[in-house]
């Protein structure tokens, strides 16, 4: 045998064990285990079954086991009204202690909600500067009614605001009308309302829109804080929007 005939052989060797490798039994056949050639392709991926994960079971842990870290009740008490107070601590607090911790009932001037409401109006106590600190001056500029902080005679702040922060809860009345204060609808405009529980006098009808109609001509807007939402809300479940 020459050489040239030798490599012929051994080229045909090849070729015919690379089609060989494609099948276990016909050259022709493939074979995906084997096959690397780009002709063949792969072998699809079996969907798993999936298992049962059987029933569920619910935490054997006792109630005395678990520790509160955040509430939310009547929108904004924390914020508003315990400016000088530990908020971490009112938030791991229940609403049944906010009379104690707050002094909500028989308010003294050291009290974490005399403190806030002084300081909405007048200042922060002892660094009070008249037409200066606090918003009492502002709100005579724009002629708004301000309600009367704790600090001055005959003060109703802390009276018509107390009944709806303390306890911090927001009350539902079945049966009553499905707007704030009784519950909140997604996307009401209740802040500008809470405002003005803790900045304006409520004993003059009007006042509680007041901050929702800052030019005074009976219709919503414009307003300190935005009216909607600022996306369309769903009229059906889930009523909310998608996070974005």
């Amino acid at each position: 045998m020459n050489k040239k005939t030798f490599i012929i052989l051994l080229n045909l060797s090849l070729l015919s064990a690379g089609f060989w490798a494609c099948g276990s039994s016909d050259p022709m056949e493939t074979n995906n285990n084997l096959c690397t050639d780009t002709d063949c392709e792969a072998t699809p991926t079996p969907t798993p079954t999936p298992t049962d994960p059987g029933p569920f079971v619910f935490s054997q842990y006792s109630f005395d086991s678990y520790h509160t870290i955040d509430r939310a009740g009547f929108p904004g008490s924390n914020l508003l009204l315990n400016l000088s107070g530990d908020k971490e601590a009112y938030n791991q607090s229940s609403p049944k202690e906010d009379a104690d911790n707050m002094k909500g009932l028989g308010l003294l001037p050291s009290d974490p909600i005399a403190i806030s409401l002084n300081t909405w109006h007048q200042g922060v106590p002892g660094m009070e500067t008249i037409n200066n600190t606090g918003l009492d001056d502002d709100f005579i500029v724009l002629g708004w009614d301000a309600c009367i902080a704790p600090s001055l005679p005959m003060d109703n702040c802390d009276d018509q605001s107390l009944k709806f922060f303390i306890p911090d809860v927001l009350a539902i009345i079945v049966g009553g009308m499905p707007n704030f204060p009784n519950g909140l609808r997604p996307g009401e405009a209740f802040v500008d309302r809470v405002l003005a529980l803790i900045w304006l006098d409520l004993d003059i009808p009007g006042n509680d829109l007041t901050l929702l109609d800052l030019d005074g001509d009976g219709i919503l807007g414009p307003s300190l804080n935005p009216l909607e939402n600022d996306v369309a809300l769903p009229s059906s479940f889930p009523y909310l929007a998608e996070a974005h």
